[in-house]
């Protein structure tokens, strides 16, 4: 499997009654404690509504040791000075708790739980610090 994954631009959407959908998993793996300390996922913004309070969905980066993260995508996004923001950027580092601590982590997985429509394309990698 790959440290890393990548979908071409494309349409999310809800179910069609309306209850969110989640996408996914995409999983990343083949990396170690020695090589990896956090997870780097993008999402092109593609004419996303302009509501920045509005929850497009939710990114969930899931560890294999049972921790997880999750991320809301909002619509909006801007950059600083205001301007509008052409690729959203999180990192999620690895956990360091646990039984087996950083040490147990050998793979994650992405999914994308989406509630309102929208474009986009979506990347992951595991990254060295």
């Amino acid at each position: 499997m790959p440290r890393s994954f990548s979908r071409a631009e494309q349409g999310y959407a809800p179910n069609t009654n309306g209850t969110p959908r989640v996408y996914g998993p995409f999983a990343l793996d083949s990396f170690t404690r020695d090589d990896t300390d956090l997870i780097e996922w993008t999402a092109t913004v593609v004419d996303w509504p302009p509501d920045q309070g509005l929850v497009l969905a939710e990114a969930r980066v899931s560890w294999n040791i049972g921790y997880e993260s999750m991320q809301p995508i909002c619509g909006g996004p801007r950059m600083k000075d205001g301007t509008p923001m052409a690729l959203k950027r999180e990192r999620v580092w690895v956990p360091r708790e646990g039984p087996a601590g950083k040490g147990g982590v050998v793979s994650g997985s992405v999914t994308l739980t989406v509630h309102v429509a929208f474009r986009t394309a979506l990347a992951a990698q595991a990254l060295a610090a």
